[in-house]
């Protein structure tokens, strides 16, 4: 490694041949847009021509937009300009801003395209002084088409001390102050990946850039904050590859689980509101068990929240830096150990008392502490140390361990990642006449509190008393709130009087020791906000009159309008466009929850208010008709639409106009790389030549290819036939562009060679309504028209899912459902196959003189493989169960909902799709030789295990293999599941169900009952003597198209206990 002295153009430059990218942006519907040295090194030059041709020489700029990989191309393209690019914060108050601008002396202003809208106001305010225009996109940024080298000739000496970027400190007080990098501030972010420059002892996998070295990294935070960007920067001098959301993606449970999964992401630095909603969402929970670290960063975790976060992750931990001084360097535990402590590599710095049980962290300018912190480069004229104002105290019994306590300054910070100095607004309170003293508390909490001490004579004693000191007191509390942003705003209900007996705690001048006065109050500050904290929450808001969509739109406008901090909010306008953020997300959630319990809204119902329901209605009017019809539990007249979930439209957009789709004998496989398309494109290859000429394996990935090879070794398949060309990787960046978004030589061989085209490429997210389904929708009108062109006329079919039939009728036949849409079951996904089975039907019937093959597999639970090689995936449910009894020492005597087992072993089913296949593509031709009538529209196969069996009858096996003796009813099972997950010794490995307690819930029989429910096979109730009385999967699924395609099928076994213990034996369990 180069010394830490080099230019970052320079490292460009150096880097420019590496292939592993050090930035990838996803989006969880599109292909990653990876980010090598190249690409960044012509997004500079690009960039740097840009401002050349636009700014003045020598000019500071300012750069807003979305938190994307822009940010870094603009700091380095003004390295190698001279220029100096200031970052501002979205998320300041436009006052704060101005005043940033003005402090900063920039008169040139670029913003991001897409965020015109947020920065109006802004930008129409600033027009005095401050020029502003659109700059590049991110994809104008980023673009591959070459541009010329921007020159770049400086050494290190020449420009060490000259600023390149303007960082702020306190954005959200309304008082930023701008901290400007040098060149030599990158010495002290990289110095630890230098050999020798730690103090020996210390792991060089443990400090924080050496812990993220050589990893995936998940980024979420603003790129304008110095905490998010400081990580982005550990690639440049790493092998760290930076993953940042794309912009358009909403930072919420649902889209940080799918873009880990997406991307490969192994570790995730994160502020603390995001990592605590995961924890309603159990297929993030999941994938958090798989990431090696997480770091919360931007401000406190919740301590019983994040407890319960660090029960299920290998690694959880505190990242804490500051602007001024960069990342601080920490020596890890390389558990979750210490999760809520740190401890510091020592390099000399000190923690010095400050006030009983707190220190402060101090830093002395040695030459040591100068290499690895920056706080002497942000302020060269301190020469001595730098007190940083951060309180500690010491772990007991835990020597080197220290937890967060607070600031010696009067900064506060709040549970959703802001902090806020109250310095204002004290001094305007305790210029009131009856005012001694007032203090602004409220760490960890949404919303900020003041307690109050007046003049002794003054101090209230009842209720009454307060309550009339209050009203005294409140035009000042009005007027001081305006000198706050409006989350540290205080509200009356939060206001707490000092009561005779117990004053402020004072030093001996005078002055109030707050720290010490806080935790002096810190019972009574607690019961004030047990006791109001719904009162809070709603005590600005309308009440609601009414759950209908006319009595709910009122209070929603009233509660975005306040989110927004904006008046020009009606009921459709979209409030994510307009700049509604995770944080306002979650407080908009909480207010909307609290105005519900108001009305009379049992806690039951308000458990399914969440903000997944936010991120699927965004607007007024969109959100008020899904409440209506959830809150009065379908009596409502809400809209068609609103009641069968948007699939009425849906259909209408793709089927209003049939389109003319029509034919084309080579296999189309999409989806290769999941655990049924490996599977699936085992068995392609495993066909004689003769039958199989060719698979085109169609996935958004660009490293297809790496993960398809590792994908079949792993579970014992051969490797894909990529050499001899049997086997073709194509990349579809959008199945909903285009030709699918390929270039025309590859869409022409598609064209002219399928014969089978099998959709098996769908996101599994149960969550996330139909309308975020649309590009998958998209994706298969464009396979049907690719179908249609196609020369050898190619059968096309659509892997479907049983949930896509659970709709009113028990009795589900082999064919498309015309029942109504609305009772469809109501699940996005679910609707999104429904809605895919239709589309299909439709096409085939639109062609039946073009003789269009096409057919509906209907998948079940899918198992693990049987046959040699391969393990069920161990976090999934069943197998997170298993592992779970093994911990708890007791197995559940049922599966609730799911206790009639009719699982298909995930090899066998791959065999069973091709026979479909086999009969799908033959069936023309036979149809034709008979003089028998085609088939009408698409061809419907329940794929589920025609021999089911109760979960009771699996059990011994269980309990042969050791997993547990003692048996318990499923809802016994599941409590002492839920206390298990206070037990220090439980840990995601071992006690992995933790993590989808919800998904257990949702199996519980409504009726009651210990046994399972009756799903039947073809009218005949498989061994009926469980006792079960029904419930929602009480279904008869028909087989019949299937036995008759499929000779596998007919033989399946029904699921027995050798195949219960060889999944056991491939656990490792």
């Amino acid at each position: 490694m180069a010394g830490f002295h080099e230019l970052i153009p320079d490292v460009i430059k150096r880097r420019i041949n590496q292939k592993r990218p050090l930035i990838k942006v996803c989006h969880p519907d599109r292909p990653p847009i990876e980010v090598t040295f190249a690409i960044l090194d012509n997004a500079v030059n690009r960039a740097a021509w840009f401002l050349t041709e636009h700014l003045p020489s020598d000019e500071y700029f300012i750069w807003m937009s979305q938190s994307d990989a822009r940010y870094l191309v603009w700091i380095i393209a003004a390295m190698k300009t001279g220029k100096v690019v200031v970052l501002p914060s979205l998320s300041n108050r436009v006052s704060a801003n101005l005043r940033l601008f003005e402090s900063v002396g920039a008169r040139h202003m670029l913003y991001g395209p897409e965020s015109s809208g947020t920065l109006a106001e802004l930008i129409d305010k600033a027009s005095p002084n401050v020029a502003a225009r659109p700059g590049l996109s991110l994809e104008e940024i980023l673009s591959p088409e070459p541009v010329p080298d921007f020159p770049f000739n400086k050494t290190y000496d020449e420009i060490k001390a000259k600023r390149f970027m303007g960082l702020h400190t306190s954005g959200t007080s309304g008082h930023p102050k701008p901290i400007w990098w040098t060149h030599s501030h990158f010495e002290c972010l990289f110095s630890p990946l230098e050999e020798g420059v730690l103090p020996e002892g210390v792991l060089v996998e443990r400090p924080t850039c050496s812990t993220l070295a050589n990893h995936d990294v998940l980024v979420v935070g603003s790129q304008s904050h110095a905490g998010a960007m400081y990580i982005t920067m550990v690639s440049l001098h790493s092998e760290m590859t930076a993953i940042l959301m794309h912009p358009g993606v909403p930072i919420s449970p649902a889209s940080i689980t799918d873009v880990i999964n997406q991307s490969g992401a192994n570790s995730l630095i994160c502020p603390a509101v995001p990592i605590e909603n995961m924890l309603d969402y159990p297929p993030g929970l999941e994938a958090f068990s798989r990431l090696k670290h997480i770091g919360y960063v931007g401000g406190p975790i919740n301590p019983v929240l994040g407890a319960r976060v660090a029960k299920v992750t290998p690694h959880l931990y505190s990242l804490i830096g500051s602007t001024e001084g960069a990342l601080m360097h920490m020596d890890y535990s390389p558990n979750s150990e210490n999760w809520d402590a740190i401890r510091f590599v020592e390099v000399g710095q000190r923690m010095e008392e400050v006030l009983p049980g707190l220190y402060e962290l101090v830093f002395p300018r040695t030459q040591i502490i100068d290499r690895l912190y920056s706080y002497f480069r942000s302020y060269p004229d301190l020469e001595h140390e730098y007190r940083t104002k951060d309180l500690f105290s010491p772990v007991p019994n835990q020597p080197g361990w220290w937890r967060f306590r607070g600031r010696t300054d009067n900064w506060v910070a709040m549970a959703n990642g802001y902090k806020m100095d109250p310095t204002d607004f004290e001094a305007i309170m305790t210029a009131h006449p009856d005012v001694r003293g007032v203090i602004v508390g409220g760490a960890y909490r949404f919303r900020l509190c003041m307690l109050v001490e007046l003049y002794d004579h003054l101090l209230p004693t009842t209720d009454e008393e307060a309550h009339a000191a209050l009203d005294k007191l409140w035009p000042t509390v009005q007027e001081a709130n305006k000198s706050s942003p409006k989350f540290g705003q205080i509200p009356r209900e939060l206001v707490l009087f000092v009561r005779p007996g117990k004053p402020f705690l004072r030093a001996g001048k005078g002055t109030i020791q707050r720290q010490l006065t806080l935790q002096a109050y810190e019972d009574e500050i607690d019961a004030l906000y047990e006791r109001v904290e719904n009162g809070i929450l709603v005590s600005d808001l309308e009440p609601i009159t009414s759950l209908t969509p006319e009595g709910l739109t009122p209070v929603l406008t009233q509660l975005f309008q306040q989110a927004l901090d904006s008046h020009d909010i009606d009921a459709d306008t979209d409030v994510f466009a307009r700049g509604l953020d995770s944080n306002g997300v979650t407080l908009t959630v909480s207010r909307l929850k609290a105005a519900l319990r108001s009305y009379g809204i049992s806690e039951d119902i308000l458990h399914g208010i969440n903000i997944s329901l936010l991120y699927s209605s965004t607007t007024t009017r969109s959100l008020a008709n899904t409440l209506s019809v959830y809150l009065s539990d379908g009596s409502s007249k809400a809209k068609s639409e609103d009641l069968d979930g948007g699939v009425s439209d849906m259909l209408a957009k793709y089927l209003t106009g049939s389109r003319r789709l029509g034919t084309p004998q080579s296999v189309i496989l999409t989806g290769s790389t999941g655990s049924l398309g490996t599977y699936l494109l085992a068995a392609l290859q495993a066909q004689p030549e003769s039958r199989v000429r060719r698979i085109f394996c169609l996935n958004r990935a660009t490293d297809a290819a790496s993960k398809q090879a590792a994908s079949l070794k792993s579970r014992g398949l051969p490797p894909a036939q990529v050499s001899s060309g049997r086997v073709v990787f194509l990349t579809v960046k959008d199945f909903g562009a285009p030709l699918l978004g390929l270039a025309l030589k590859d869409y022409d061989v598609l064209l002219a060679e399928t014969t089978v085209i099998i959709h098996n490429a769908w996101p599994v997210n149960f969550l996330l309504p139909l309308q975020s389904f649309e590009p998958s929708i998209a994706g298969l009108v464009n396979l049907l028209e690719l179908a249609q062109k196609g020369v050898r006329r190619p059968a096309v079919l659509f892997v479907s899912s049983i949930s896509a039939a659970m709709g009113a009728a028990r009795d589900v036949p082999e064919e498309v459902l015309s029942e109504p849409a609305e009772l469809v079951l109501r699940q996005g996904y679910a609707r999104s196959k429904y809605v895919g089975e239709r589309i299909l039907d439709s096409w085939a019937l639109a062609g039946i003189a073009n003789k269009r093959r096409a057919a509906v597999l209907r998948v079940g639970q899918v198992a693990g493989p049987v046959a040699a090689g391969g393990a069920w995936n161990p976090w999934e449910w069943f197998p997170s169960l298993v592992r779970s009894s093994k911990f708890l020492g007791i197995l559940p005597e049922s599966l609730g909902t799911s206790s009639r087992v009719e699982w298909v072993p995930v090899d066998e089913l791959s065999k069973i799709i091709l026979e479909v296949v086999d009969e799908v593509t033959r069936s023309d031709d036979d149809a034709t030789s008979s003089g028998k009538t085609k088939q009408r529209g698409a061809k419907v196969y329940n794929l589920v295990n025609p021999h089911a069996v109760p979960f009771s009858d699996l059990l011994p096996a269980l309990q042969e293999k050791g997993i547990a003796d003692k048996t318990v009813p499923l809802e016994t099972w599941i409590e002492m599941l839920e206390r298990s997950s206070y037990n220090q010794k439980s840990t995601a490995h071992d006690n992995p169900a933790v993590k989808l307690l919800d998904f257990y819930k949702s199996i519980v029989p409504h009726h009651g009952g210990g046994g399972g429910v009756k799903r039947n096979v073809n009218g005949e109730t498989k061994n009926g003597s469980e006792n079960s009385k029904g419930g929602e999967d009480d279904y008869t699924w028909r087989v019949d198209n299937t036995l008759h395609a499929s000779p596998t099928a007919r033989a399946l076994k029904p699921v027995n206990t050798e195949w219960v213990k060889l999944w056991v034996d491939r656990w490792g369990f």
